[in-house]
């Protein structure tokens, strides 16, 4: 292989260990699954021992299990080799378990970069209640949207049941957070029967929803 040093065997063994496909080291390619494929194009990759990846959606096509074997690989590579890895993702959960930093693109510009907790700090709202529940209709959510502190409202379907999340303002106290909390319970709980109730931090699905309703401007600062 043109570009390859050192004995091409070794290298080929070695790169089709950390990619999980040396048992297969003599079947041809075309007998690999889609997610095969993809490990062994990284394992290509590998063979060229050079300091900086770039990888487009490199997970697209694996199973769950392979996957965290795919993204393991990654690791390893960057934190044990010292390997630099651009990916171009767009599923967020991936983002999560396999990126350090994120730059996000709009408009063929970049309008943030930061770590995957500083993208979620983007969301507008911090605090997030979920309840399911047996029924929600239009005068629930705007008796919810009056109180003190409610950002946002939304409802859906699930399974039979309604999904009801509510944004709360960052700046407010525990105290004041509990009192809300008690006031959409006992609202709820006057129409409706609740199953479930949690609260949450925004994920980073959300957080590129935000990001990607942002206008951008040239002087803001990431």
């Amino acid at each position: 292989m043109l570009g390859v040093e050192g004995n091409l065997e070794r290298r080929a063994e070695d790169a089709l260990k950390l990619v999980g496909l040396y048992e297969w080291k003599n079947y041809w390619p075309i007998q690999f699954s889609s997610g095969m494929l993809r490990r062994l194009e990284l394992a290509l990759l590998i063979m060229y021992d050079k300091p900086i990846l770039c990888l487009d959606e490199p997970t697209i096509h694996l199973d769950p299990l392979h996957a965290k074997q795919f993204r393991d690989v990654l690791k390893f590579l960057a934190k044990r080799k010292g390997y630099t890895i651009l990916l171009t993702i767009q599923y967020m959960d991936e983002v999560k378990y396999t990126c350090d930093k994120i730059s996000f693109l709009k408009n063929g510009k970049i309008i943030f970069t930061g770590t995957p907790e500083e993208m979620r700090k983007r969301v507008p709202s911090q605090h997030i209640f979920e309840f399911i529940t047996s029924s929600i209709d239009q005068t629930l959510e705007k008796d919810i949207e009056k109180l003190s502190r409610v950002v946002r409202v939304e409802s859906k379907s699930n399974n039979n049941k309604m999904k009801l999340r509510v944004e709360i303002s960052d700046e407010i106290s525990e105290e004041e957070k509990e009192k809300i909390f008690s006031e959409i319970i006992s609202i709820l709980s006057e129409k409706t029967k609740i199953y479930r109730v949690r609260e949450r931090e925004p994920d980073l699905n959300e957080a590129f929803i935000a990001l990607a309703g942002e206008k951008y401007d040239g002087n803001k600062e990431n």
